[in-house]
């Protein structure tokens, strides 16, 4: 995999991606890790206060929706990734520890209010995957749900005929990340507002704190 092409309509209302590859070493149970997703977690509740209103009310939490209006989507049904996440935290439930990989994602999720996407980029063939908006039906099966059929017009990530991801929410069972992950495609997603330099610095801190736990090779 070479690039990441953003179609022409998600551009338009200023929707920006950031990503990175990275050779990784896929480990369970660090206790690294897990402390560096604890301080996170610790973090949010500090800078919310427990307070969903407030995380509401947060410019990145209303920046993705507000773009998920304007392409047709009720946030409030479809949670974008890293509110969905932070709302459990507020709760006062702790995030499951999945495996360093996927537990750095969510730090650095929970750090940034975007939403990162993990993928192992070794079950992808193709050199070019799409951001792109469905333009036919199509087949998805999430993580941790039952595969069902997308509706054209559908925000998502694709490789080929294969969806990757559907924006801002949810990444594919196909390329999810396992104790046999060795190449890991890293993407931050932005929504009309959200800088450059926030993806970025998304991006950077899920290598930052793979390498820092060892998860890197």
């Amino acid at each position: 995999m070479e690039v990441i092409e953003i179609m022409n309509m998600l551009e338009n209302i200023g929707i920006k991606l950031s990503y990175r590859m990275v050779d990784v070493k896929v480990l369970t149970g660090s206790e690294c890790m897990n402390r560096f997703l604890s301080q996170e977690e610790d973090e949010l509740r500090k800078r919310f206060h427990g307070d969903l209103t407030l995380l509401r009310k947060d410019p990145r939490i209303e920046a993705f929706r507000k773009t998920m209006w304007r392409l047709g989507f009720d946030p409030t049904k479809i949670r974008p990734s890293m509110e969905a996440l932070a709302r459990r935290v507020l709760r006062g439930k702790p995030l499951p520890r999945i495996n360093c990989v996927v537990d750095a994602g969510n730090a650095a999720s929970l750090h940034y209010l975007v939403p990162i996407g993990l993928y192992d980029i070794e079950r992808v063939p193709e050199r070019i995957l799409r951001f792109q908006l469905l333009d036919k039906e199509a087949v998805f099966e999430p993580i941790g749900g039952d595969k069902r059929l997308l509706k054209p017009g559908t925000p998502v990530l694709r490789s080929g005929e294969r969806v990757l991801h559907i924006y801002p929410s949810r990444d594919s069972r196909y390329t999810m990340i396992t104790a046999n992950t060795a190449k890991l495609l890293i993407v931050a997603y932005g929504a009309f507002g959200i800088g450059d330099k926030l993806l970025e610095d998304a991006v950077e801190m899920v290598e930052e704190l793979l390498r820092r736990c060892g998860c890197t090779v």
